[in-house]
């Protein structure tokens, strides 16, 4: 009788990063908070700004804050530009946790 062969071993499959999922869901998502925030802010504290004013003020510093500073284009944009870091920051996180931890 002959004897039987041995099982093929077959290389581990590793899943691959869609770049582009993640600049999707990333900016996405930054966006519908971003929306949500500012509707949210406009209507609690009759000041849609303060939220992007918090976010500038991480790199701007406690001055931009007051609302008697107001809320001038500088600061807006900083604001925008830090709100869309982070949460292209959080998406690379849940990126990195579903695909090394194999939630795929």
């Amino acid at each position: 009788m002959g004897e039987a062969a041995a099982p093929r071993e077959h290389p581990p499959i590793v899943p691959r990063v869609d770049g582009r999922a993640y600049l999707i869901s990333a900016l996405s998502a930054g966006v519908a908070s971003l929306a949500a925030g500012l509707l949210l802010s406009g209507l609690a504290l009759g000041d849609p700004g303060i939220l992007l004013r918090m976010a500038a003020s991480m790199v701007l510093g406690p001055d931009v804050l007051p609302i008697s500073i107001g809320n001038t284009a500088p600061t807006l944009l900083v604001g925008l530009l830090v709100h869309l870091a982070l949460s292209f920051a959080y998406a690379f996180i849940i990126v990195l946790v579903i695909y090394r931890w194999g939630m795929v």
